[in-house]
C-alpha cells in the first residue's frame, strides 16, 4: 500500500505482532445537578422518571388551603307577643285611642252613628295589640298565628324590611298601602336572631334602618 492510499486510521502494532485498535473514547459524564440548600435533589438519568417528593413550590407545608366555611342556617325562632299586657303603657295608649276617637267625632259632629264608626275603625286598626299572637321564622318564611288562624308570608313575596327600636316591618315593593299592609314583627327580646334570619333569608332585600 503506498502512502498516498494509507487511511487516517492509525494501527499500533504490538510486541507479539497482534494488531490492537486504538482505545475507544469513554461517554461523557452525566452532568451532575445543582441544588441549593433546603431543597430535595431530583433524580438524573434513568432513573429520572422515579416520583419527585420534594416541597411542592409555593407550598411548603405541601397542603391545599381550605375555602372559608358557609354560614349555617338559622335556627327556626317563634315567640309570642301580646303588647297590652307586656307594656302597661301600650295598654293605656290603645285604650285612650278607642275612647278618645268616637267622643271626639261625637263632641264635634253630634252625629251618633258617624262617632259609632269612626270608633269600630280605630278599634279595627289596633285589635291585634289586644290579642296574643305567635311569630314563627323558619326556612318556609313568616307565620303567624292568631285567634286559631294561620297566616304564612314566604320569603320571596318580601321585598323589603325596615329595622325599628321595637322591631322590623316586612313589606313587598309596589303593594298598594305598603306600609298598612306590610307584616310588623316585633323584637320580643329576640332582635339579634331575628335580624339575623332576615338577613340569611332575604340576603337581595333592601335592609332599610
Amino acid at each position: 500500500m503506498t502512502d498516498e492510499h494509507r487511511s487516517d486510521v492509525v494501527l499500533a502494532e504490538s510486541q507479539s505482532g497482534a494488531i490492537v485498535p486504538p482505545a475507544a473514547t469513554s461517554p461523557p459524564a452525566a452532568p451532575t445537578s445543582i441544588t441549593t440548600p433546603g431543597e430535595v435533589p431530583r433524580p438524573t438519568g434513568d432513573s429520572a422518571t422515579a416520583a419527585y417528593t420534594g416541597p411542592i413550590a409555593g407550598n411548603s407545608s405541601g397542603r391545599t388551603s381550605s375555602s372559608g366555611s358557609r354560614t349555617l342556617t338559622p335556627v327556626p325562632i317563634a315567640w309570642q307577643s301580646w303588647p297590652v299586657i307586656d307594656s302597661v303603657w301600650v295598654l293605656l295608649g290603645l285604650t285612650a285611642v278607642v275612647v278618645a276617637v268616637p267622643a271626639v267625632v261625637w263632641s264635634t259632629a253630634r252625629n251618633l252613628p258617624m262617632a259609632i264608626a269612626c270608633g269600630l275603625v280605630a278599634a279595627y286598626s289596633v285589635w291585634r295589640q289586644f290579642v296574643p299572637t305567635v311569630f314563627e321564622l323558619n326556612a318556609l318564611g313568616v307565620t303567624t298565628r292568631t285567634l286559631g288562624r294561620s297566616r304564612r308570608v314566604p320569603w320571596i313575596s318580601i321585598d323589603r324590611f325596615v329595622v325599628g327600636n321595637r322591631g322590623a316591618l316586612l313589606t313587598s315593593s309596589g303593594a298598594p298601602l305598603e306600609i298598612f299592609r306590610g307584616l310588623y314583627l316585633p323584637w320580643g327580646g329576640h332582635r339579634d336572631q331575628i335580624l339575623s334570619s332576615l338577613r340569611y333569608y332575604l340576603p337581595h332585600a333592601e335592609d332599610a334602618q
